[in-house]
């Protein structure tokens, strides 16, 4: 390799380093999401809280479900679950699909698919099932845990010691409930239910008959 052209390598990756700083710093860190769409009525604003810990710009391989994607991170494969949030069930083993499942599914997917994302940790990485456990921000700064609670999508659920936005999570939530959005119309829940298909019974096994000897 000839020096000028290791120098411009050098200098490719010189910038794609401080880009990669840039969009962290500007797009999260001391953010306010102003321009987050407030379906319930109320602004959110949230600064991250404690230690910080961000990786990215990342791409999204894969939606799994509302709350669980694919990403590439240090070149494979990984399966990210959200901190603090939990959809509604669309593809659990042994599980039918949910009440406003799909509705929170197909809005990951229709935001996140094809974009590139910036992941902030909290104190525990992983979680029994080895998932990465993450807070997800959009390139424009906004998290995509919160979007989900304010509108409606999924409910707030924090196991120890990921904790770090409990309290301004449960207020998005409180705030969601009470004007009635997405998973929480109790109306729109019961429409939903009347139109799924009757389960069908499984027959009942006839006992064993014991021959008389």
């Amino acid at each position: 390799m000839s020096k000028i052209s290791k120098m411009r390598r050098i200098k490719k990756a010189i910038i794609t380093t401080a880009l990669t700083v840039t969009v962290a710093v500007a797009g999260v860190l001391g953010f306010q999401l102003s321009t987050l769409p407030t379906d319930n009525g109320s602004n959110v604003s949230l600064i991250p809280l404690g230690q910080h810990e961000f990786v990215g710009p990342l791409d999204v391989v894969k939606v799994i479900d509302g709350d669980t994607i694919m990403v590439t991170l240090d070149g494979k494969e990984t399966k990210i679950r959200l901190i603090g949030v939990d959809t509604p069930e669309t593809v659990k083993s042994g599980t039918t699909i949910q009440w406003y499942g799909k509705e929170a599914s197909d809005f990951t997917k229709k935001t996140l698919e094809g974009n590139k994302i910036i992941l902030e940790f909290d104190k525990g990485r992983t979680d029994i099932y080895n998932r990465t456990l993450a807070y997800v921000y959009l390139d424009n700064g906004d998290m995509l845990n919160v979007i989900l609670l304010n509108r409606g999508y999924g409910k707030t659920e924090f196991y120890s010691p990921n904790t770090k936005y409990k309290k301004v999570f449960l207020d998005i939530e409180s705030k969601a409930k009470l004007a009635k959005l997405g998973r929480w119309s109790e109306d729109n829940q019961k429409i939903w239910e009347s139109q799924q298909p009757t389960p069908t019974p499984k027959p009942t096994p006839k006992p064993t008959k014991i021959p008389k000897l």
